[in-house]
């Protein structure tokens, strides 16, 4: 299974397009997206998944960060349990935005 947002508006180079036209750095890392189709967050591969925390973790150490998801539902939403991660990682507060 490949992970898919459920709108197809942010499929391709669109969500980037919009980022960089409002000076916006966006970097994506589809290793995080989530197989399992609810909250709990079951990665592709665990591995890639894991370089990508710890690379976003060495972002978070310079400044703010946006984890984004096309989940319809926040309650539904696998970005927690990477935002926890991430937390626990880098040592460093998570605020959820709704």
């Amino acid at each position: 299974m490949v992970p898919r947002a459920w709108s197809r508006k942010w499929y391709s180079e669109q969500i980037k397009i919009l980022c960089e036209s409002n000076n916006i750095e966006y970097i994506s890392k589809t290793a995080l997206g989530n197989t399992s189709g609810k909250e709990n967050w079951i990665p592709v591969n665990q591995e890639e998944a894991d370089q990508a925390l710890h690379e976003i973790a060495q972002l978070a150490q310079k400044g703010n960060i946006l984890l984004l998801c096309a989940e319809m539902n926040p309650n539904c939403c696998h970005r927690k349990e990477v935002a926890h991660c991430l937390e626990n990682l880098a040592s460093l507060p998570v605020k959820h935005l709704e």
